[in-house]
């Protein structure tokens, strides 16, 4: 079981990275622009969280049918419920930190655009793996 989560694990870190990286750039450069301040924060966290969401659940679908499709019928299902659990959760983390972190840095004094993909990068991959591993481990231990 183990061996066919790792064939799916690796596709919830990666595709937050990318949902991190867009939510970061448009960040970023409504910052620069001028178009974006702290007023308007929790009007964007909230926008970006829904778009995590919807992004997460669409991909999250196709990745389950995908699971579904090509494992066997005993863990494909399992495999696919838990990758896209994992995938909602971790573009909804990938989106509002995506967003977050920009303006945590501009308030401590450093350049968004130069370190803030460090500190995304990191919490989407460690929440992907996180959450992909913790949902494995609570089905693995209550529903079979």
């Amino acid at each position: 079981a183990l061996r066919i989560l790792a064939s799916g694990a690796p596709i919830v870190p990666g595709m937050g990275a990318n949902e991190s990286a867009q939510a970061m750039a448009v960040t970023i450069r409504g910052i620069a622009l001028g178009e974006v301040d702290r007023s308007m924060l929790k009007k964007i966290l909230l926008r970006e969280a829904i778009v995590g969401f919807l992004v997460g659940t669409t991909i999250g679908i196709m990745t389950w049918a995908v699971a579904v499709t090509f494992h066997s019928a005993e863990h494909g299902m399992a495999l696919g419920f838990i990758i896209f659990l994992a995938l909602i959760f971790n573009h909804v983390n990938a989106c509002v930190t995506g967003v977050a972190i920009p303006f945590v840095m501009k308030r401590l004094g450093f350049d968004p655009a130069q370190s803030a993909s460090i500190f995304a990068t990191t919490f989407t991959d460690c929440g992907g793996f996180f959450a992909t591993l913790g949902l494995a481990k609570l089905l693995m231990r209550y529903l079979i």
